[in-house]
């Protein structure tokens, strides 16, 4: 399942470039489905879930950078859980990060204090 919206109205959405590279690489079009309408990650995570209970699937692999799979994950799990649905997490291959020196150049260390900024707003938002 590959979720996420276009960047512009005019472009294609997330999901199905995503999809488009994994039938590239020899993944049967008939086990993928696309969710092209979500924004966020709050909406993907609510929109994959949707889609899990309406297919009756029950668990997933959540794959994402790995400076995003801590709050993709508290996302997910947030979506998840209430409907009975399991993930596990699996970062993507991206070899601009590294765990140990991203704080060293950019744009990596942009967007990992990003994601850390939004990480800390979540966490916020739910203590509300």
């Amino acid at each position: 399942m590959f979720s996420g919206a276009a960047i512009d109205p005019e472009s294609v959405s997330s999901g199905e470039i995503m999809r488009r590279e994994a039938l590239r690489q020899g993944v049967p079009e008939s086990a993928t489905l696309v969710e092209p309408a979500s924004a966020t990650t709050e909406e993907n995570a609510s929109e994959v879930a949707k889609l899990m209970v309406q297919r009756k699937l029950r668990s997933a692999i959540l794959v994402t950078s790995p400076y995003h799979q801590r709050r993709a994950a508290f996302e997910f799990k947030r979506a998840f859980e209430p409907r009975g649905l399991v993930f596990r997490n699996y970062p993507a291959r991206d070899p601009e990060w590294n765990a140990v020196l991203w704080w060293r150049q950019e744009p990596i260390r942009s967007r990992t204090l990003l994601e850390l900024v939004k990480l800390g707003a979540v966490y916020l938002s739910q203590t509300r």
